[in-house]
């Protein structure tokens, strides 16, 4: 069968969206080696400013573009295609940060609220743009937090 495509537009999430900070979280299993899944997307229409989780290599990361070029991008290094792993990444006007299955929070200065993705207006699960680059497994949870957590409990989601 063709690989469900989950989604969540504008106005079903814009009452609990946040976007000038934020943390999503995702629990999953079940990922193949040697594929470069997404995990979650927050996008607006065009796609050209989003932040998204991924794994590619031994990396889960977490992404942000802006203008369709990718300014800041941080990650847990070393990982392996786990089959059950979690990943807890925050934004705001400052930083962009994760932790993945328990490690230290990772993060990546912003310069400034200008900096930070603009116009999101769609939650993607599993894949880009429901096209390509799906998971491949099983999507067990995702939360969403309106505010930005400190890196202790970014971390702490994901033990």
């Amino acid at each position: 069968r063709y690989a469900d495509v989950a989604s969540m537009t504008w106005t079903n999430f814009s009452s609990w969206f946040n976007a000038a900070q934020g943390v999503i979280y995702a629990q999953f299993a079940g990922r193949q080696a040697g594929t470069q899944p997404y995990i979650t997307m927050l996008s607006n229409t065009g796609e050209t400013e989003r932040i998204y989780q991924r794994y590619v290599g031994s990396q889960y990361q977490t992404i942000a573009r802006v203008a369709n070029v990718d300014i800041a991008q941080v990650y847990n290094s070393s990982e392996s295609a786990a089959v059950n792993a979690k990943i807890a990444s925050a934004y705001d006007s400052s930083q962009l940060a994760t932790s993945t299955n328990g490690q230290a929070v990772t993060g990546f200065a912003v310069a400034s609220l200008s900096s930070v993705p603009y116009g999101l207006n769609t939650l993607l699960i599993g894949s880009f743009a429901g096209t390509s680059a799906f998971g491949n497994g099983y999507i067990q949870r995702i939360s969403y937090y309106p505010t930005r957590l400190t890196n202790a409990q970014l971390q702490a989601l994901t033990l």
